[in-house]
């Protein structure tokens, strides 16, 4: 489960940025095109876990993405422990267990295994890659845990995933394991190493033939009908003005997204390896399209590396407008009127 990825960010549909482990999956697998969230998270993530209408369970309008669910519905979580299945959570855990989704304790009695990050529902913030923050505390098997200081979440996700598929090599139990992930969810941050070849693509790159190109080759693979066209709403969306160019937000972004493809190809070699690849179902989804919000977006400082545990960059519309191509809005909005809300 990726988080605000873009409808066209993977090569699959049509993007340029490189992910050949998904891209695998399409090919070997199904690939969806009419498949539908509500547009942020909570709402999304709750009919994920309880296949009920979110504002049945305690997702309505007005309400936090972060509200607990109500005691009227169980998970997938709890109805597969039940059925005799190990069971995994990494990453964002909203909404896998009925009633108080914060309690690690509540999470204990249906996740065998978890390394999450808890967020407060009474007051929620902004996050950070590469080390904890105040409202975020993370958790391991109920237990508080300190996360290896620099280390990229993405990566503690994908190594947290290997390690329990490597423990069922020798057992027969079937598994549940959801990956979570924070990518590619502002704040924008990669590795250096990961930023540059995308830097140096996009700095060659008009964002509007990049929009054109992805939806080419969605339309010539049958996901987007022919004669759609880009809407100029999303063509004349404009990056902020704030010290970090468009170039090197999109540069970011699409490292994030290489860095969630990197962590299914790590679990798709583990599933080989304990020899449970063929009998494993592997799904590969958004929450919803990417964020056009400027919540906390801050003015990179001079000389600090844009992408890095200093900086708190957000996408921006243009960004946003790119990742969704061809729709014209994005995370959050469900209107088909007007223009995109900025």
């Amino acid at each position: 489960m990726a988080d605000d990825m873009g409808f066209s960010d993977l090569g699959c549909y049509g993007g340029e940025i490189k992910t050949p482990a998904i891209d695998r999956l399409a090919k070997e697998g199904v690939r969806f095109s009419q498949f539908y969230n509500c547009a942020i998270c909570g709402p999304s993530r709750a009919s994920l876990m309880t296949s009920c209408h979110p504002w049945n369970v305690g997702q309505k309008p007005g309400v936090s993405i972060f509200a607990n669910l109500k005691k009227n519905c169980t998970t997938i979580f709890e109805q597969l422990k039940q059925a005799g299945y190990e069971t995994c959570a990494v990453g964002r855990a909203y909404m896998i267990a009925g009633g108080n989704w914060h309690s690690p304790a509540r999470l204990s009695r249906f996740v065998d295994r978890f390394l999450c990050a808890i967020t407060s529902e009474s007051r929620p913030g902004p996050g950070n890659y590469y080390k904890e923050v105040t409202p975020n505390p993370w958790f391991k098997d109920g237990k508080r845990w300190a996360s290896p200081k620099g280390a990229y979440s993405t990566d503690l996700i994908s190594d947290f995933v290997v390690d329990f598929i490597e423990a069922t090599a020798k057992s027969d139990k079937p598994f549940f394991i959801y990956g979570a992930h924070f990518a590619p969810h502002w704040p924008l941050q990669a590795d250096e190493k990961d930023i540059a070849p995308y830097r140096e693509l996009y700095e060659k790159a008009d964002r509007a033939k990049l929009m054109q190109a992805r939806l080419d080759r969605l339309i010539r693979d049958g996901l987007i009908p022919k004669g759609t066209k880009l809407h100029a709403s999303a063509l004349n969306a404009k990056s902020p003005r704030d010290g970090t160019s468009l170039t090197e937000r999109m540069a970011i972004h699409a490292a994030m997204v290489e860095s969630i493809d990197r962590s299914v190809a790590d679990m798709m070699v583990a599933l080989e390896k304990a020899g449970k690849l063929d009998n494993t179902l592997i799904l590969v989804l958004s929450d919803n399209g990417s964020s056009a919000q400027l919540c906390y977006n801050r003015p990179r400082p001079q000389k600090v590396r844009a992408g890095s545990v200093e900086t708190f960059i957000n996408h921006g519309p243009a960004l946003a407008a790119l990742n969704n191509t061809p729709f014209r809005n994005y995370k959050t909005p469900t209107t088909r009127a007007g223009s995109p809300r900025r």
